[in-house]
């Protein structure tokens, strides 16, 4: 994304994966520089912390991105990542990043303790990952 920006115009269509919901994140500097500019729906579900007065945190979440629909919409684009990928290798990453992102809002001192830990179980099992948690 970064390189785009400094190029100025250039004649491409940018698809950026999104990482918040409804998020378009960086569409007023991108959108003049290229002729097509895209948001991916590949989030599956997100779990945010929830502050001590009880209003969810939507900064500091976390995305679960639909894998499948990920590579799909990669793959219209001429991006197969099945060509890279390791046997096993997405199971193994999203099992050992779910251990972590579970924990990361838990590290925060402003948040609602009980009530972010039901906010994030409920989204692991929204997005399938309900035996990661």
């Amino acid at each position: 994304m970064h390189g785009h920006q400094l190029l100025g115009r250039v004649d491409q269509k940018i698809l950026i994966p999104r990482r918040r919901p409804h998020s378009v994140m960086a569409r007023e500097k991108l959108a003049p520089r290229c002729r097509s500019l895209g948001y991916a729906p590949v989030i599956a579900a997100f779990a945010r912390p929830v502050g001590r007065d009880g209003a969810p945190m939507p900064p500091h979440g976390i995305a679960f991105h639909d894998t499948g629909k990920l590579q799909a919409v990669l793959l219209r684009h001429g991006i197969d990542l099945a060509l890279h990928e390791r046997p096993g290798g997405i199971p193994r990453l999203r099992d050992r990043g779910c251990a972590l992102l579970a924990a990361a809002p838990l590290a925060r001192s402003d948040i609602d303790r009980d009530e972010t830990i039901a906010s994030i179980h409920k989204e692991f099992r929204r997005a399938g990952l309900a035996e990661l948690i």
